[in-house]
């Protein structure tokens, strides 16, 4: 089953991890803030945290110490699949962050902040009694690698990072898990959830989140339609081919896009009119630059491959959306269709004048071929 993740996000999260503070106030007693500190109102009438300044004694910033509680400020958006397979319990879907959100040049959801999380977490519990309002229910849910009523899975559940800036670029990790639980309770606010994780690479973290979650009703809703793939043959001919930089410590990652019109939209990702786009996810060794050949790389769980040099990143889907090597078509009336590319290979030399010859004889989730054979400029995406 694809899970939905992009069309979760509803709103633009403020705060990061790292900017927390101790308030404490003129009657002594102290609070704590998940995130920035918000000013509001008006010249001549100001809050602090919806406060009166004059109960405020004095404001401290801190950091966590190991093991504290990383507080998520924000739930993304949720989504409840019911009885999705027949089982007698539901599936229940959900995003918290303790950050502000975007995309990356494949359409990944990631934090903008050097220490930002996104997680990810897919709960299997008791059937919700109203399905059009649904109540993830409170209880302990350990981790499971396979799905059965009163746990979290490991299939889709999942931890983004922003480890902060290397050169001009964020580095963003995603942590899968092999332990852990999650607690979830019931409050006035909504729910109190505190989860303890354990990734594949031996890092525990503790979260927590206290808010509304509001579950979107998506029983019975396939979340693919069909009718948007692409299902015939592609020998796309670019007339313009730009490509976007992604370095690493060890390992070089650079997405190429080869479109048929020279008309796109102005984050340089789409055909701004009918026509045609190929889009490469492609790793290289460190400062080898483009050529090489290039085949699929080995995928490890859902979102994540091995990375090394000489692979792309097979194409995949969320929300219906491509991410990682595809091929998109504008189509006549302005709609829009996709494929993702799972096989084949990509082949880039450089030729004497300093311009590039890439052919690639590539097939798609559809069983289609997609073809090109191309020599021209490879420009950097302004």
């Amino acid at each position: 089953m694809k899970k939905l993740i992009l069309a979760l996000i509803s709103v633009s999260l403020f705060g990061t991890a790292k900017a927390q503070f101790n308030i404490e106030y003129t009657d002594g007693t102290t609070s704590t803030t998940p995130g920035n500190i918000v000013v509001a109102g008006t010249t001549d009438a100001p809050t602090i945290q919806n406060i009166d300044p004059s109960r405020v004694r004095s404001i401290s910033r801190y950091r966590r110490a190991a093991g504290d509680a990383i507080e998520m400020n924000s739930s993304l958006g949720a989504i409840y699949f019911g009885d999705f397979w027949n089982e007698g319990y539901g599936d229940y879907y959900f995003l918290l962050s303790n950050d502000k959100t975007g995309t990356n040049s494949s359409g990944n959801l990631v934090p903008m902040n050097d220490g930002g999380y996104i997680l990810y977490v897919d709960i299997w519990s008791a059937l919700s009694a109203d399905h059009k309002n649904p109540v993830l229910p409170e209880g302990t849910y350990p981790f499971s690698t396979t799905r059965k009523n009163g746990i979290f899975t490991q299939e889709f559940s999942l931890l983004t990072i922003n480890k902060g800036k290397e050169g001009t670029s964020y580095r963003i990790a995603d942590r899968e898990f092999n332990d852990g639980q999650i607690v979830v309770k019931h409050v006035a606010e909504g729910y109190d959830i505190r989860a303890t994780v354990t990734t594949t690479v031996g890092e525990t973290f503790n979260f927590h989140y206290t808010g509304p979650i509001t579950f979107d009703d998506q029983t019975g809703i396939i979340d693919e339609p069909n009718n948007e793939f692409i299902t015939t043959d592609v020998d796309i001919k670019p007339v313009l081919a730009q490509y976007m930089s992604y370095p690493k410590t060890s390992i070089d990652n650079y997405v190429l896009r080869l479109f048929d019109t020279t008309n796109i939209s102005a984050d340089g990702v789409h055909p701004n009119e009918p026509g045609t786009m190929l889009h490469l996810d492609i790793f290289t060794a460190k400062n080898a630059g483009f050529e090489g050949v290039y085949k699929a790389g080995t995928k490890i769980g859902q979102y994540t491959i091995k990375q090394e040099p000489g692979v792309y990143f097979p194409g995949s889907y969320t929300a219906g959306i491509p991410l990682g090597s595809h091929v998109e078509r504008v189509n006549a009336d302005l709609s829009v269709s996709h494929s993702a590319i799972i096989d084949g290979t990509v082949t880039i030399t450089k030729t004497d004048n300093g311009q590039y010859h890439i052919v690639a004889n590539l097939t798609t989730d559809q069983g289609k071929a997609v073809t090109c054979d191309w020599t021209g400029a490879l420009t950097p995406f302004q």
